[in-house]
């Protein structure tokens, strides 16, 4: 009997034994991966931290790039250089336009001519596109720098034009802008297809859009259909779409009564308000609703995106 009461005293103290170590097994398994999850959570944090530092020094780098890049633009050499490219673009065009005399036929000499000078100098070719640029870029620290660039494209342009159109007159071809109709059809009609045109340059020339980077060609071909159909809109009331083109070629045309009517110079002034009018215009749209819808949408596709990332590298983790 006494025998069997010490087994069994040793077989209890035994398993006692064995419960302290198991438990002190799992205290110490506990431990453990608290400090293994504790360190991965310190190296997801070094991760994305070291992301995040790289993201900013890139998007520094890209707006020490972009700083650089807009002082070349607006130095007084590269400025005149680029205004003899859009003073040759302006010529050529507007030269086309008087020689061809139709819309189907010059059309493709400004889709050649956009092609070839628009890297050179961006292929402007109309005072409005420029101004809607400017407004575009317009920048409270170096609008005095746009501005500068805004008169030398301007001057450019109608010299062009001017050129253009005077070597046309040479070969007896006389260009006219049909602006004779009622003063507010005028306007309405520069308005409309002029600001659409500048809206869909500026479009295709947004970093935001992302079309800037894109296909130039296919660019230049929508861009060249957009002023094809504006022209064929307004032609039976007005389609200057350009103020150079609508101011020079009726200039040189003064005093022949079968290219000058009457109610000329009043329906000049409309048709040049509603071209610049409706540029400003149109950029606004483009600017303060457009391009802010795109920017939010974009924002929210990068968050859902970086939070996702988020996950999948939690997920590896475990």
């Amino acid at each position: 009997m006494i025998q069997d009461l010490l087994e069994k005293k040793i077989k209890i103290t035994i398993n006692e034994k064995k419960k302290e170590n198991t438990e002190e097994n799992t205290e110490d398994n506990k431990s453990n991966s608290e400090t293994s999850t504790e360190n991965s959570e310190k190296s997801s944090v070094n991760i994305l931290s070291r992301g995040n530092t790289y993201n900013s020094d890139n998007t520094n780098n890209t707006e020490n790039t972009e700083n650089e890049e807009n002082e070349s633009n607006y130095n007084n050499k590269n400025l005149f250089i680029k205004a003899i490219f859009e003073f040759f673009a302006a010529l050529f065009f507007s030269f086309s336009i008087a020689m061809s005399g139709n819309v189907n036929n010059f059309i493709f000499a400004f889709l050649g001519i956009k092609i070839i000078f628009g890297p050179l100098s961006g292929g402007h070719l109309n005072p409005a596109v420029t101004l809607s640029f400017y407004l575009y870029e317009f920048n409270r620290s170096n609008y005095k720098k746009g501005l500068k660039k805004l008169l030398f494209y301007w001057i450019a342009q109608f010299l062009g034009v001017f050129f253009g159109g005077l070597m046309a007159s040479i070969f007896d071809k006389f260009a006219y802008i049909n602006i004779n109709d009622i003063w507010y059809r005028v306007f309405l009609s520069e308005f409309l297809f002029t600001g659409i045109f500048c809206f869909v340059i500026i479009y295709f020339n947004s970093k935001i859009t992302g079309f800037q980077n894109s296909n130039d060609l296919l660019n230049s071909i929508f861009i060249a259909h957009t002023l094809f159909y504006g022209i064929n809109a307004g032609k039976n009331i007005s389609n200057g779409l350009n103020p150079a083109i609508t101011i020079i070629f009726n200039l040189i045309n003064f005093g022949n009564r079968t290219f000058y009517p009457d109610n000329l110079n009043k329906n000049l002034v409309f048709s040049i308000l509603g071209q610049i009018l409706g540029s400003i215009f149109f950029l606004l749209i483009f600017k303060f609703i457009v391009e802010s819808y795109v920017k939010k949408d974009k924002e929210s596709m990068s968050l859902s995106s970086s939070l996702n990332k988020e996950k999948d590298f939690e997920l590896s983790m475990c």
